[in-house]
């Protein structure tokens, strides 16, 4: 078991960056990584050979990670909008579901790789679907913290009571502070009987040891780190704005997506 601190650590950055309230220790597990916590939670909702939606663009190392545990992959492409910001295709999102027989998700929040930071009206609108073809919702929220000026992040599980109930969402440190030799994840389960089976997978194939320099780096990363983050944003905001202006001058015929969260920026 995690002591006291480690929890807190979650609870109160939760808190404090995304006004998460009514959060415990029992809301809480551990992964050596957010590609295992998406594994682990596909197994655990899923059985070989059933199928999966995801967005497209998509980041390779979920599709690889779907096709290596037998599951199939239907993805549903997002559309570019007359200024350019990616959106989700809610009718071809609800064909897809209802087609292939669909009750698990993985949903990207801050999306990667196209940088999209979704809306609360976005999100509540996906959720609806999801909640109308009884989907399990595993939320790679990695990249939460990372969001430029006038975009802000919204917890999928904050969004209704059934989102936090149906809700599995997944962070880590690594995105945010540079921490990616650091090995560690968690995931946040509000609903008693999704985290009961999660937690009863995860003990099947027993559970992961823990990382103790991840544990520690995270830690402290979210104790005292976000003053030295909040200089990481203002730099990533200068490099983006920075490659904007050169791109405008040396290669004006290439577009830049604009950017609203994570780091990538998506050229055309």
């Amino acid at each position: 078991d995690m002591p006291d601190v480690y929890y807190d650590s979650i609870i109160n950055w939760q808190k404090d960056r995304f006004g998460v309230t009514g959060m415990t220790r029992e809301d809480i597990g551990y992964e050596n990584g957010v590609l295992g916590c998406v594994s682990s939670a596909l197994q655990a909702f899923t059985a070989p050979g059933e199928t999966v939606l995801m967005h497209a663009p998509a980041y390779i190392g979920f599709t690889k990670t779907v096709e290596s545990i037998g599951r199939k992959l239907v993805l549903s492409e997002l559309v570019r909008s007359n200024g350019g910001a990616w959106r989700m295709d809610l009718e071809d999102m609800e064909r897809k579901l209802r087609d292939n027989h669909i009750h698990c998700v993985i949903f990207c929040s801050p999306h990667n790789p196209t940088g999209r930071v979704w809306d609360r009206e976005e999100l509540e609108q996906a959720m609806v679907l999801f909640q109308k073809y009884d989907c399990v919702v595993i939320s790679d929220e990695i990249w939460a913290d990372l969001t430029l000026p006038g975009h802000t992040h919204i917890p999928l599980q904050s969004v209704s009571e059934d989102a936090r109930e149906r809700t599995i969402a997944v962070y880590a440190p690594s995105k945010t502070f540079n921490l990616a030799g650091l090995i560690h994840s968690h995931v946040i389960i509000f609903d008693k009987q999704l985290m009961e089976t999660y937690d009863a997978y995860i003990k099947s194939i027993g559970s992961p040891e823990v990382n103790l320099l991840g544990v520690t780096g995270m830690e402290a990363a979210f104790r005292n780190g976000e003053e030295w983050f909040e200089n990481v944003k203002s730099l990533i905001c200068h490099n983006y704005n920075y490659m904007k202006l050169e791109f405008a001058k040396e290669l004006p015929d290439v577009v830049v997506t604009p950017l609203e969260g994570t780091y990538l920026s998506w050229l055309d």
